[in-house]
Formats: structure tokens, sequence, C-alpha cells
């Protein structure tokens, strides 16, 4: 054994850029499909949150169980009638701030 060599470890990609790479195919062939070409299809980011407990982790798949309901509140819905408590939770969390209604 050589010593004194260090090799590079292998290195896939990060988290974010496989969600990037799904974007960008996704939103070309669903724009391909309806030929919309350069519509937006994904919201900006998305949320990564360790679940730690029991607790989080049902918080959490009742949020993706009733997320479609809740439109009406999205924070990316221009026309938003409300934050919940969702909304609250993230700004806990310091993700976002809650982006206000405009005048």
């Amino acid at each position: 054994m050589e010593t004194g060599v260090e090799t590079t470890p292998l290195q896939g990609p990060t988290l974010g850029q496989v969600v990037a790479y799904f974007k960008y195919q996704s939103t070309k062939r669903i724009n391909e499909i309806r030929s919309t070409p350069g519509a937006p299809i994904w919201q900006r980011n998305y949320y990564e949150h360790i679940i730690r407990d029991e607790h989080a982790l049902q918080r959490i798949r009742d949020y993706i169980a009733t997320n479609p309901l809740r439109w009406a509140l999205d924070r990316e819905n221009p026309a938003r009638l409300a934050t919940d408590g969702f909304d609250r939770w993230l700004d806990a969390q310091g993700k976002i701030p809650v982006r206000r209604k405009r005048p």
C-alpha cells in the first residue's frame, strides 16, 4: 500500500442538482405536449426538513394529503385569500418570509 497518495471520493450530484434536472426535463416535456414553449410549470425552490419524530412525520403526511385542497391559502397563489398554520410553521423555521398581499 502506498502512503501519501489520496484518492478523491466519488461524488454524485447534490439533491439540488437532481431536483433542478428533474424540473428542467419535466418542464421541457410538458411544454412540448402542451405546445407552450417556455411556460413555467414548477413553483420556485423546494423545502427540505428533517423528520425527527412520529408527530413531525404525521404533520407532513397530513400536509401532503390536504395540500391540493389548500390552494386558496397557498403563498404561490396570486389570488391567495389568507395565511394558515403551514405559513406560520415555515416562517418559524426561517425558510421564507410571508409574502404580503399587495394593496
